[in-house]
């Protein structure tokens, strides 16, 4: 049915919407036509949003004269709606780990910069973005394909525990052996000793004690370990000897939360050159 001229005079930019169809997508842009009726050929423009479906915007303009109006039959793109991102499949993916940091790896459409690099985001007790990268989906920059690594703690974290233990063979031409059965009188001999390290691996907002290191330490809740009487009268000396302590840190990115792993070796006293 034709509108009356008044309506829409020539050379005016109103517009009349006279048909639509959208179609919805669960993990794509949304897309559409919309034609519209109007007195201005330039009253749209490829790159803007379109003016009666918030959240599209237009692609492609066809343009068609009718007397004195026209018709503007627009395809559209983008997520249907009052909203500015939509997640794609298996995103967001968040994983926790009691030894290790958590992870949550984030890709999605969106048409800002949610995540920088380096910022604090509210995923739990301290996530900090690591990566993120941003591909345009279209020609005109609107919509983008982000995608965000985030890392950090997620919860509080106790400590973990690792224990390793193995044997070192020794020997020497002066050697004592006090367990029994063994020998008193330095004599040449092998001795099988033991040899265990423990591991924690903490989460703190205080950085490694570095300055306990060279040195020793006993580790909390000591494991059991048999201890030798070995005499060496030709032997080299070991300091630190006993629990020799080691500890190295990885901060997250410039904020204070840390990743400290706490080493404690038994070294012996003396051990053959």
């Amino acid at each position: 049915m034709s509108l009356p001229t008044a309506i829409l005079p020539y050379g005016g930019s109103s517009l009349v919407l006279l048909a639509e169809s959208i179609r919805e997508n669960a993990f794509a842009l949304d897309t559409g036509n919309i034609e519209f009726l109007s007195g201005d050929e330039f009253a749209l423009a490829t790159g803007q949003a379109c003016p009666n479906r918030a959240g599209l915007y237009i692609r492609d303009i066809n343009k068609r004269r009718s007397g004195v109006r026209w018709h503007l039959t627009c395809d559209v793109e983008g997520i249907n709606g009052a909203k500015t991102e939509r997640h794609l499949p298996g995103s967001p993916v968040e994983k926790t780990s009691a030894v290790d940091w958590d992870t949550v790896n984030i890709e999605k459409i969106t048409t800002g910069r949610p995540y920088t690099a380096g910022v604090l985001y509210p995923f739990g007790m301290a996530m900090a973005c690591t990566d993120v990268s941003y591909k345009p989906l279209d020609d005109h920059g609107t919509w983008s394909i982000c995608s965000a690594s985030i890392k950090g703690i997620k919860n509080f974290k106790p400590a973990a525990r690792t224990i390793t233990s193995g044997g070192r063979t020794i020997s020497g031409d002066n050697i004592t052996w006090s367990l029994d059965p063994g020998w008193t009188t330095a004599r040449a001999g092998e001795v099988q000793l033991s040899e265990v390290t423990v591991t924690d691996v903490t989460f703190s907002t205080s950085p490694p004690d570095t300055a306990a290191v060279p040195g020793n330490r006993v580790p909390p809740n000591t494991p059991g370990l048999r201890q030798f009487n070995v005499s060496i009268t030709d032997g080299r000396q070991f300091w630190p000897n006993g629990w020799v302590y080691t500890v190295a840190g990885e901060q997250l990115l410039n904020y204070t939360v840390w990743k400290i792993t706490e080493t404690y070796r038994w070294q012996y006293r003396v051990l053959p050159k």
